[in-house]
């Protein structure tokens, strides 16, 4: 894999995950960050129409689903927490998703976990995944959604002052879809968990269900970029 000599650009919303890198990783090591993580990993395993070979996380962060997914490719605007990611055996490069340093068809993979709510532009991320996805290869969003009932938690989080949510924006089911679609990807899937309601202690392992449901906390988008 070659990687374009491009710098960058850092981003507002990438500096609470650089300088609160630790305390965000931290959360998936007690509950309910364990087992919430169990939930939506399992997930975005299951809305995978195969087993990605070369693949990137968009958004990696300190590579917490890419390490259970065997992604070894990530790439974040935030440089701390790739220092973890690499522990956890991610290649990180420091880009941006609107930029990503990388050639068109390197990967047959795209994944995006709740990154689209942290970027700039949200369309031009899809439109750079769609460039270095090759063709027949997947990219797969995890979200958090406008209308879920998480989404309503996290946009009230935001409004006091959160220090991850206040700089989130959330998107609808129809948005997305919309967007998939104009980049260029079809065949788009959905998967629907978390139908536990926000505040719990711990979690109860759930069987994603296949299809969009407006009750599920966390939903699942799969989408191929055609072959031809």
């Amino acid at each position: 894999m070659r990687e374009r000599n491009l710098k960058s650009r850092y981003s507002a919303n990438a500096r609470p995950f650089e300088s609160l890198y630790r305390k965000y990783d931290a959360w998936y090591d007690e509950e309910p960050g364990r087992s919430l993580f169990a939930i939506e990993s399992r997930a975005v395993r299951e809305s995978l129409l195969f087993t990605p070979e070369k693949a990137l996380e968009i958004g990696v962060g300190s590579g917490r689903f890419a390490e259970v997914l065997s992604i070894r490719f990530g790439v974040d605007p935030a440089v701390n927490p790739l220092r973890l990611a690499r522990h956890r055996g991610v290649s990180g490069v420091a880009g941006d998703g609107e930029r990503l340093p990388f050639r068109a068809g390197t990967f047959d993979t795209c994944l995006l976990v709740v990154t689209l709510c942290f970027v700039e532009n949200p369309l031009t991320v899809l439109q750079e995944s769609f460039r270095v996805l090759r063709p027949g290869g997947q990219v797969v969003l995890g979200m958090v959604l406008e209308e879920s009932p998480w989404g309503k938690v996290y946009r009230g989080l935001g409004v006091n002052g959160h220090p991850f949510y206040s700089l989130a924006r959330f998107y609808s089911r129809d948005v997305i879809i919309q967007w998939l679609k104009e980049t260029g990807f079809s065949s788009v899937g959905i998967v629907s968990t978390l139908f536990q309601p926000h505040g719990k202690s711990t979690y109860d392992p759930e069987l994603p269900r296949l299809g969009y449901d407006p009750g599920a906390g966390f939903t699942v988008f799969r989408a191929l970029k055609p072959e031809t």
